[in-house]
């Protein structure tokens, strides 16, 4: 998160507020120091350099802070001399921070140079500078927007209480509010009586907790068994159309698994909730693709459905006739084909119901007579016989009506 700070009120040090923001960029500038390195807070004179670490390969990176309000020719001296008195003093000198309480506009008004041009050209002399003493310097400009993102990490929310008496919303924050509550409610209040609301689950996830993150691995759990133990079997064989759907799947529900890996209730580490939520979305949609491609790929009508029945019961009839089936039996299975893939449901499509209330793409779900009303405006033939045969007062379904 960012921080709302105004420079000018940081908290004097020895009734000055240079020492005291020359005292912060040392602070930080010790925080954020390399792995490995040596830290050392210089006094006056300082060399040009506030603070300065020594690095595992003995070079060293140094820190110089400038209290500017403004950016005139004034300061940017102010800034050679201190460069110079650097170069001299430090000769393993590799990188130099400015540590300045602005950012540089870059205005390109044709009117003059703006800081950015003018700090561009500093860097351009200094680098002269540092290589007629055989030195090769980096030089690194930590303005307002940069000191602001360090004082905004959690594990430097004390120096921001410090230097500005302000703090944002840490642990410590949350605790001592949590303790005033307790405290106002006094004999109100009684830890052990708690009713546990859906809306708790809400709070589980804003404050990222362990419970919130463990609900969620446990859905990849659920996920990761329904892959394994279903593997993809749909084909009973090699199939050049299902083949690279099953295999596209399986990727992406592998890959939407790796994803929970990520999970983690660290409050500085960006949440991998939407890029789970894409990837299953992803993994979905893949796995879709197999089951609407499957009836079509191996010539099985879909499970389910008033069609799929009384095509296996037609299929069953025909094997016991021997397998054979007539020119017009081959004419009706396609037309019930094309219906198949197109609607998937038991109406014939040549009836006058069909013809009335086309029902293109209707859910792919086994229903009766109640649904069936809902979906054509009449009643389904086959879904009354299951509705009668579970009673026992029918044995064979109806045919379906036939287009005339």
């Amino acid at each position: 998160m960012s921080l709302d700070l105004d420079w000018t009120s940081i908290r004097p040090l020895g009734g000055s507020k240079h020492a005291s923001f020359e005292e912060l960029c040392t602070q930080l500038a010790r925080a954020g120091r390399p792995a490995g390195s040596t830290f050392h807070r210089k006094g006056r004179p300082d060399s040009g350099v506030e603070a300065y670490a020594v690095l595992p390969d003995s070079t060293e990176l140094a820190w110089q802070s400038k209290y500017f309000h403004t950016l005139g020719d004034s300061q940017w001296s102010q800034l050679d001399e201190s460069v110079r008195a650097a170069l001299d003093g430090h000769p393993k000198l590799t990188c130099y921070i400015a540590c300045v309480p602005l950012d540089l506009p870059d205005g390109r008004s044709g009117r003059g140079k703006s800081a950015q041009q003018r700090w561009t050209d500093r860097v351009v002399t200094w680098t002269r500078w540092a290589s007629d003493k055989g030195m090769e310097v980096e030089f690194v400009w930590q303005g307002s927007h940069e000191l602001l993102a360090e004082l905004a990490k959690p594990e430097n929310d004390g120096l921001a209480k410090f230097f500005f008496d302000t703090r944002y919303l840490d642990d410590a924050w949350f605790r001592a509010r949590l303790v005033e509550a307790h405290e106002s409610a006094g004999p109100r209040y009684t830890a052990e009586l708690n009713v546990k609301l859906s809306i708790g689950e809400q709070f589980e996830a804003f404050g990222r907790t362990s419970a919130f993150f463990d609900r969620i691995r446990s859905v990849a759990s659920s996920i990761r068994e329904q892959v394994r133990s279903h593997a993809f079997s749909v084909a009973k064989g090699p199939n050049a159309v299902l083949d690279p759907l099953i295999a596209a799947a399986r990727l992406a529900c592998d890959q939407a698994l790796d994803k929970f890996k990520t999970l983690s209730d660290d409050p500085t580490v960006e949440s991998p909730l939407a890029a789970i939520q894409t990837s299953l979305g992803e993994a979905v949609e893949a796995t879709q693709q197999v089951l609407l491609e499957h009836p079509r790929s191996s010539n099985v009508p879909p499970h389910g459905g008033c069609f799929s029945e009384q095509h296996r019961l037609a299929r069953s009839r025909g094997s016991e006739g021997g397998g054979s089936s007539s020119p017009a039996s081959t004419e009706e299975d396609e037309k019930r084909k094309g219906h198949r893939d197109a609607d998937n449901c038991g109406h014939d499509p040549g009836s006058p119901t069909e013809r009335q209330l086309p029902r293109p793409g209707a859910s792919q779900v086994r229903h009766g007579r109640s649904r069936c009303l809902v979906e054509h405006g009449a009643p389904c033939p086959l879904g009354e016989w299951e509705r009668r045969r579970s009673t026992g007062s029918m044995e064979q379904p109806p045919v379906a009506p036939q287009r005339s």
